[in-house]
Formats: structure tokens, sequence, C-alpha cells
């Protein structure tokens, strides 16, 4: 039926509402449908408990959809309210979506006389397909049905394009100020309009240009209103420095703040760019394509080059619409990034690209009808309009069925139940050491419930800005003590798993307040029994408490609940995928753990049905079908029918077993298999992590568990070797002292107790014990190396060499011998013969460079070269320590080279690195405590320097711990510090100085004088010592001398630090006539 142009206008405008409200509402329906009930696990939850104030803001970002949302989170938090929020932006999105697109098709139109009607379908059809695309895909699918700021990005952008169309159309100013404005706010509020600005700007300078309406006046206005726009980057930043707490990212004020919202926009549109390379190549292209056609395709659509265009366009439109491999959500399905905009793009194109093919369907007809010439191309064009119209509709309705099965809410819905029962159980415990997988489901859970709950996020471990919230909690919590805050705040400096480790092993009580989501082997290290707890582990005092306890009465409708609740999903590969499949190994993890405790309780039967139920849980849980073999192999017995499964699923293990699991991804991701070796190798692994009080851990069980006496030899051999590894002498050689008694000719144990003893200078001991060795049987390569260790420590080169020079010509390709003969020979200052014979050599037997001892004798032939060379010699010492790790003497050696090249970044982190081996070794707290005392942290480098000296009393200590009480205003202890550096080291000129501070302070004059000019004595080159000793002058109001001293110092004032030169320019009025 013909209509006229403005009867075509009413009726579209008609149709436009009825299909707003039928695409909107069918979207609503279905966002509804699939709305997640509660907290959505990912970055939904992790955005609910940020801008719900649960977790601190520690960047300002997306202020407007951050401030609705607080606004909406209500008290306690609503998470099915902040959920709806986001459907209805989703909705209104679309529906906007509709409007835009109908609107651009049907003014791009010029229909001929007759084909007004035409005009309107295709409008429509585009737009209705747009839609339906967009709101169906499964990114936008997501962010409809839990919280996410993303959906409110693309619908205040969707705002936007309409009011520029309406500023395009009309020519109105208010109108293209208020585009101004707001493409100033999007710039502030997301990046998810950036790309579309540069062409909304080409544009409207474009349409100006073509109407002659550019005016200096006009374009001055727009640009002020988009700096309007851009201002809330002024208003935000201020609101974040009045309201949030700016140490957490260490901003340093206003300007910082403001800087940093900058550059993480920045930093946010370059990962964009990086994440949708391929993918936003394969859609942006035809978008632009389609951009640049769209006026002639749409009222010249018969042309044999468009239609060639316009098919090579659907059939890449069809494939992201099917979710291919190479579309946008094929290439980030499992890399969590959601290409919304690149979805909205898609459905731009595809339903551009319906209107266009209704266009040469309908034109065919229409000419048909009119008894006109189709020709050839009319007909294969309707041909082609038939096929990618049905094709676009029919896939963009399967596309929509299949695609809510991964983008619906409700498959998170798990996650809510699962922190739900373990804050059910908790049993009043409100501190939890997590791994951060329910995280913000228990802080939001808690907050709703009013349950206090703590978290402690061991994934965490390094992360600055969560070590400031950490240390923040403990200023606030009265749980901790006034006494003890300095010393856990400084440890919380070498990560969260050191702060736990030494709370709990200094607050017995914390084991009926503290609950362990990951890592038992904490428990284990503080000397309690690790018993299940659902989801996680708690300490028990004593395993007795735990005989009569019915773990499986307990916790086996659990399991098998568990079981039901997080079954894999048959063919679905996704983050929410990955996150069910986390849990499930998590509680099978737990499963597997109790299995292991009924049989260390001796209930073998209890345990054995709990590891079958494990495998129920989590088929993957090797831990569990190893544990099941151990128990069928120790008694043939026990449960024979099983056993051919058993040896059958471990086969097929083995069989399709991509690579070698260790048995420390055995023990953290699937729980402990209970056989000494592995134990023991546990031991090991955490010892070469620097984790030497859990290593013991694992090998005690290991002794634990050993049936033999062999075994058990074995295990406190390797007890020996960690304590000896680390510093810990006195230990090993007590172990080894042990061992000697039940086998006196245990080679291992006298080789080692001669190490021991040659260390400490003991040598004719050494010497003894080796005699031993050689009487049980050590051959005699072994002990000519052991004799020429002891060559070494004596001072006497020559033997050494002469002894390790007969061991490398029977043995060529001895690597311990060439790096013992190279220590010779550079004692012997034998530095060319040692870089040109010994260490190519060594490379040679080596194969590489790159090895432990080879690195090692080449540090030290670069020490020995003197200072010009220490920046090489740490480097090797540094590699070394990469290629044996967990060996302190190492990283000992990198710190002092730091120190001595005066390196503080350098020295900090490797003084961490030894502090979290070993809380107390002396020289890494010194260096700790002096950087501290550098930077005025009074109370931290306190903490540190009494450490140190309590470990190891060295003067230089002694100094700074003294000079830290004189500032302090403890100067009573500061002078005996002082007196004990002195008496230490009597030429230490800087323990005069501050000794002569000291008395200076307790007004005992001509005492500090004579200490100044001690220092001096010494050192005389230090220009502090002197301005400290003028100062001292000034006050005993000997004036004249004092001016010498300053006149001379003035000359080199620039070498004084800043604060000294401060000082100094207040001497100098003080001492000049009439100054003030």
């Amino acid at each position: 039926m013909k209509r006229d142009l403005e009867a075509c206008r009413q009726w579209k405008r008609k149709l436009d509402i009825i299909w707003s409200l039928a695409i909107g509402g069918l979207a609503l329906l279905v966002y509804l449908f699939t709305l997640s009930p509660g907290v959505f696990p990912g970055a939904s939850a992790s955005l609910m408990a940020t801008y719900t104030g649960l977790e601190p803001l520690v960047a300002p970002a997306h202020p407007l959809w951050g401030t609705l949302v607080g606004w909406l989170a209500g008290t306690p938090i609503q998470a099915f309210r902040l959920n709806l929020f986001s459907a209805l932006c989703g909705v209104a999105a679309v529906v906007l979506m509709y409007k835009l697109i109908s609107g651009l098709v049907y003014r791009l139109i010029q229909p001929e006389v007759g084909q007004e009607s035409q005009a309107v379908v295709a409008a429509v059809l585009g737009g209705a397909l747009a839609a339906v695309a967009l709101a169906f895909s499964v990114p936008f699918w997501m962010v409809a049905t839990r919280l996410h700021f993303q959906s409110f990005d693309l619908l205040f952008l969707l705002l936007l394009l309409h009011l520029f169309v309406w500023f395009f159309t009309s020519d109105k100013l208010v109108a293209g100020l208020l585009v101004a404005l707001l493409c100033g706010v999007s710039l502030v509020e997301s990046i998810i309009a950036l790309p579309l600005l540069p062409i909304l700007l080409f544009l409207a300078v474009y349409a100006d240009y073509r109407q002659d309406r550019i005016r200096i006046g006009r374009l001055t206005l727009f640009g002020l209103a988009g700096l309007l726009g851009l201002s809330l980057f002024l208003i935000v930043a201020y609101h974040f420095c009045q309201t949030e707490d700016l140490t957490l990212r260490g901003y340093e004020g206003y300007f910082d703040v403001l800087r940093t919202m900058v550059a993480d926009q920045i930093r946010a549109a370059r990962q964009a760019v990086r994440q949708h390379q391929l993918g936003g190549f394969l859609v942006i292209l035809p978008w632009l394509a389609s951009l640049l056609a769209a006026h002639r395709a749409l009222n010249r659509p018969r042309e044999w080059s468009l239609f060639l265009f316009h098919g090579v366009i659907t059939v890449i439109i069809l494939f992201m619409l099917g979710n291919a491999p190479a579309s946008p959500w094929g290439v980030l399905r499992n890399r969590g990034g959601l290409p919304i905009m690149l979805y909205a793009m898609i459905a731009t194109v595809a339903g551009y690209l319906a209107a266009y093919w209704y266009q040469v369907l309908a034109g065919y007809r229409f000419r048909k009808s009119m008894g006109k010439a189709t020709g050839a191309g009319g007909a294969f064009g309707a041909w082609l309009g038939y096929a990618f119209v049905s094709l676009l509709v029919v896939l963009t309705a399967v596309t929509s069925v299949v695609n809510g099965f991964e983008a619906s809410g409700r498959r998170g819905a798990f996650a809510d139940a699962c922190a739900g029962e373990l804050l059910d159980h908790l049993d009043g415990r409100i501190w939890l050491v997590s791994d951060g997988m329910f995280d913000n489901h228990l802080r939001i859970e808690a907050a709703r419930r009013g349950q206090t709950l703590k978290l402690l996020a061991l994934h965490k471990n390094d992360n600055p800005i969560y070590i400031r919230q950490v240390k923040r909690m403990i200023d606030q919590d009265p749980e901790f003590k006034p006494a003890d805050k300095v010393r856990l705040k400084n440890v919380l400096d070498l990560g969260v798993m050191a702060f736990i480790q030494d709370w709990m092993r200094d607050d017995p009580g914390l084991v009926s307040r503290l609950a362990v989501m990951s890592a038992p082997d904490l428990i284990v290290g503080a000397g309690w029994t690790v018993a299940p707890l659902y989801f996680g582990f708690v300490g028990v005092p004593d395993r007795d408490e735990l005989k009569e306890v019915d773990f499986i009465g307990e916790y086996g409708d659990f399991w098998s609940r568990m079981a039901k609740l997080l079954a894999r999903s048959r063919g679905v590969r996704d983050p929410v995928a990955e996150y069910r499949g986390a849990v499930r190994r998590q509680v099978g993890f737990v499963a597997n753990n109790t299995g292991v405790l009924l049989e260390d309780l001796g209930r073998r039967d209890e345990a054995y049905q709990v590891y079958k139920q494990v495998r129920a849980i989590d088929i993957e849980n090797i831990s569990a079908l190893l544990n099941m073999a151990e128990i069928l192999n120790r008694d043939p017995a026990f449960m024979p029918e099983d056993k051919p499964l058993v040896e059958k699923e471990l086969k097929d293990f083995v069989d399709n077993m991509a690579r070698r699991l260790p048995v420390w991804s055995l023990s953290r991701y699937f729980g402990y298999v209970r056989s000494p070796v592995l134990f023991a190798q546990l031991g090991w692994t955490w010892a070469l992590s620097g984790q030497p009080g859990m290593a013991m851990a694992g090998l005690e069980r290991a002794e634990a568990i050993s049936t033999t006496v062999a075994s058990r030899t074995r295990v406190r051999g390797d007890m020996a070797d960690i304590f000896i590894q680390q510093g810990e002498d006195e230990r090993g050689e007590a172990i080894y002292e042990e061992i000697l008694k039940a086998e006196p000719d245990n080679q291992r144990a006298l080789v080692a107790l001669a190490r021991i003893e040659a260390r400490r200078g003991a040598l004719d001991k050494a010497r003894t014990w080796l005699e031993r060795a050689a009487s049980a049987g050590v051959d005699r390569s072994s002990l000519t190396l052991e004799q020429a260790a002891i060559d070494l420590a004596a001072n006497n080169p020559e033997q050494a060499r002469i002894k390790l020079t007969e061991i490398t010509e029977l043995q060529p390709k001895n690597l311990q011998a060439l790096g013992m003969l190279a220590i010779a020979m550079l004692q012997m200052k034998d530095y060319d013969a040692v870089e040109r014979r010994v260490l190519p050599k060594m490379e040679s037997v080596a194969g590489t460079p790159d090895n432990y001892l080879v690195q090692i004798t080449r540090g030290q032939l670069a020490y020995q070269k003197g200072k010009p060379f220490y920046k090489q010699a740490r480097d090797a010492f540094e590699r070394a320590s990469v290629l044996r790790p967990g060996l302190p003497m190492l990283i000992e050696w990198v710190l002092r080279l730091d120190f001595l090249m005066d390196d503080k970044p350098a020295a900090e982190t490797h003084a961490r690195q030894l502090l979290r081996i070993n809380r107390n070794h002396g020289f890494a707290n010194y260096i700790m405590g002096s950087l501290m005392l550098w930077r005025n942290k009074r109370a931290e480098a306190e903490d540190y320097l009494r450490r140190s000296v309590r470990e190891s009393k060295s003067a230089a200590a002694l100094n700074d711990l003294a000079e830290l009480l004189r500032k302090s205003g403890n100067l009573e202890e500061a002078e005996r510090q002082a007196r004990a550096a002195i008496e230490l080291s009597p030429d230490l000129y800087f323990a005069w100085d501050t000794l002569g501070g000291v008395l200076a302070d307790t007004q005992r004059w001509d005492d500090a004088e004579k200490a100044y000019l001690r220092a001096l004595e010494i050192f005389e080159d230090d220009l502090r010592v002197h301005l400290n000793l003028a100062k001292l002058l000034t006050q005993k109001n000997n004036r004249v001398r004092a001016r010498e001293i300053i006149s001379r110092i003035q000359a080199r004032r620039n070498e004084l630090p800043p604060a000294e030169q401060e000082e100094l320019a207040r001497l100098i009025r003080e001492l000049t006539p009439g100054g003030n």
C-alpha cells in the first residue's frame, strides 16, 4: 500500500514505539530471568565490594556509575538491586540502539516515489536486528545480568550519539554544547567513547564546513563546553582526596591523584588495543567501510560491486555473531575481557546489513510489480537479499538462545552458596587466611549478616597497596598490642605470608580465632595439627583432640552436596567454568587432607572412604588417587577388588599427563600425598623457596610416617642440612650427633660435622671428623676435597692447590674441585690464571657459563679485583642465587656488595629477601634499620636495629641504634650503645661522632669535644663531624674556632646532605655579627 511521506513518518513513529517496547520488554524479561541472584564471581564481585565501601578505592574511576552504585547499594548491601540496575541500563541501551540505527537508516534512505513504506520497513528491520544482536551477544548479556560498569558506559555512549544526531540534523547550538560537554564527561567516566570521538569531531566540523557555519566563537564555545566536561577530572580528584586514604597507593597529593587518573585511562586504552588486536581489526574495518558506503548503498543497492562488498562484510559479521574463534569473544572468552564496544559495532553493522539486503530484495519486487526491467543483477541481488536477511535473522535468533547458557548470571550462584556455607561454620573465628577465591563474596555476605570477618589475602603477598591496607588495619585493631605493632608492620614489608607466620608463632591464642583456606603448611609450621573446616582448615593444639571426631558424619553430606553443586559443565570453558573448577578443586583439596589426617590418626578404613569421595567430587584430584594406591600397596589384603581400577586410573593419568607434576603442585592444588619421600621433597621445596620453618614441618611429617630406620635417618639428615643451609649450624650439628649415636659410621653425618668445625675455625676437630669419615669408608676423592677445604680455611692455599690439582687431573670433569681450585688460586692472588684457565675449563665442563659454581667463581674473581668490579661480582652472585635458590649465604654476599656500592634500593630488596628466610639476620636487620633511619622512620628503625644487635653485635648497628636513641631523646641508653660500638671497634670514627652528639645533648661539652676530635683524628674528611664540632664550639661560646671551622666547610658545602646544608646556613647566620 502506497503512503505519502508524512504518513510514512507517522507510521514509523508508531512502529518505533511498538518495537522499542517489544524489544525492550523482551530484553527486560530475558535479563530478569537470567539475572544473577547475588554476587557474581570475578570482576563484578570486586566492583561490588569496592564501590559499596567494603574495600578501599585505591584509584578514582567510573565516577558517575560509582556514585549511582553507592547510592543504590543500601544497608546492608542488596546485591540483587545492584544487578537489577545493570539490567535496566542494558535494557535502556538496547532501546537506544534500536532508535539510533532505525533513525539513521531512515534518514539515509531517499526513497523513490511509491517506495516510502519500503524505507520504513528497512529502518525498522535494521534497528530491530541491531538491538537484538546487541542485547543477546554474550559480552553485553553478561554485563546486563550482573553488576558491571560497561552496561552503563554503553548507555551513556548511545545517549551521546543520539544527542549528536540531534545536533547534526538540527544545528541547534544547545545540542552542540551538550554534546561537547558529554564528550568531555565520557572521557572521565570510561574509555568506551574514545574510538568514536575523532569521528564525531570530524563529522561535526565537516557539517559546519559544508553549511558554512564555521565560526571562531562557535568553535570556542564548543571547546569550552568540552573542557567543562573534562573538569570532572578535577572534581573527582578533589572528592577522592577528601574522602579516601591517599597513602594506600602512595599518592603525594591532589595533582598526583589527577595525574594518576589520566594515566589510568591511557593505560586502559592501551590494554584494550592490545586485547582486541585481531578481533578489533575484523570488526572496525567492516564498521568503517559500512559507515562510508551506507548512503550510496542504501539508495543504489543494485550495483554488482555493492553486492560483492556487502556479501563479504555479511560473511564476516555472521562469523562474529556466531562467536567464531577469531571473533572478539572467541579471542577473549578465556582472558577475562568484555569487548562491549566491539559488539555494539557488530550490532550496528548487522542492523545496517539487514536494511541493505532488504532494500535489495524490496527494490527488486517493487520494480517487478511496476513492470520495470529488473535484469540479471536485480534477480541475483534479490536472491542474495533473501539468503542474507534470512541468515542474519536466523543466526541472530539461534545465537541469542545459545548465548544464554554462557551469559546467564545464574551460573555464578554457587559462589554465594559456598561463601555462606563457610561463614556458617567459622564457629566464632574472625580471621581468615584466604587465597582470593571467595574474598569479595565473603566480605559482602558477612556485611549483610553483620558478622565480623577479617581477611588476610595470601594471593596479594607482595602487593604494596594491600600491605599498606593491612598495616592500617593493624593500627586500628585493638587486638594488636601497641608494643607489637611496629614489629608486625615491619614483618609485613616482607610479605603477608611472613606476617602470618610470625603472628601465629608469637600468639598461641590465635589458634581459636583463625582459619586458613590455603597453605595448611602455615598451621603445621606454627606447631599445630591441621583439621578440616569445610572449605578451609583450622589449627588444633593437640592431635589427640581429633581422635574421636566423626569427620565422615560431619562432612559427608557437605561433600555430596558440593559434588552436585560444583559438577563439571561439559563442553564449557570460560572464566566461570574455570572458577567452578577451582572451587571444586578446593573442596577436594580439603577432603583429601582430611583423609591424610584420618590415616595419621590410625583410621585407615575411613581415610580410604574419604579418598573415594574426593574422587567423586573432583576426578582430577591425583593426590587422592595416589593415597588410595599407597593404602592398597601397603596391605594387599585390603580392598583387593579396587586395586585393578586404581592402577588403571593411575596408568591413564600418567599416559595422558602433558607434563610431570612437581610435588609442589600436588600439595598445593590437590592435597598431601601420604608418602615419606613426597613429604621430604615438599620440605625441600619450601626450603628452596625461602621458607625454612615450613620446610621443617614437611620433613617432620616425613619422619613421622617413615616406616624404616634408614628412611627416618635420611629425613633427619635433610632436616640437619636445611638448618645448616640457613646458618643454624648448632641445630644441624645436634641432629647429626643424634644420628651418630645410632649409626657411628654414618658418612653423611661425619662429613657434615667436619664442615661445621671448619667453618668455626676448629680445624683440628674438623680433621678428626674426617679421619673418622675415612674409617667409615668415605671415598678418597671426597676426603681430599674436604681436606682441601680445611687448608683453605687455614689460609694455606698452596697445600689446597696441590690437593685440588691432583683431583682435577684424575677427575677433569669434577666441577666442585675446579671451583675450589679457583678459590685457592684467588687466595694466592693468581687472578689471571683463574680468568684464563680455570673459568673457561669450568664453563666447558658445565656446558654453559650459566652454572651455579661458574657464577660463584666469576663473582669471587670480580670481588677480589676490587671496587671497579663490584657490580660484576654482584651480578654473578645474584645469578648464582637464582640458579640455587634459598641459600642465605649467596644473598648475603649480594647484600654486602649493595652496601659497598651504596645502592640503597637494591640493598632494601636483598635485605628483605634475607629476612624472609631468617627474621633475625643481623646484617639484613642492620641494613633495614639504617634505611629506615635515613628515611626518618624512627620506630621502624629501632625495631630493626634492636633485632640486629640482639643477633650479632656489630659496631655499625650499635652506632646507628645509638644515633636513633639520641634523636628520640633516650640519651642514657644512646650513650651506652655508642660506647659499646666503640668498645667493639675503637677506630670507628662515626661511633665517636655519635658519642660526641650524645655528650653534647647532655651538656658535657668538654667530653663531647674530645669525642669529636677523636673522630676527626681517625678520619678527618667527613664534613658532618666538622659541622658538629662547630655547633658544639658555638654552644661553648668559642665563636672564633667555630668560625674557622665553618670557613673551611663553606668551600665544600655542596658535599653535605641537604639537611646538613640547612644546618650550616643557620650556623653561619648565628656566627655572623648582626645575623638573624
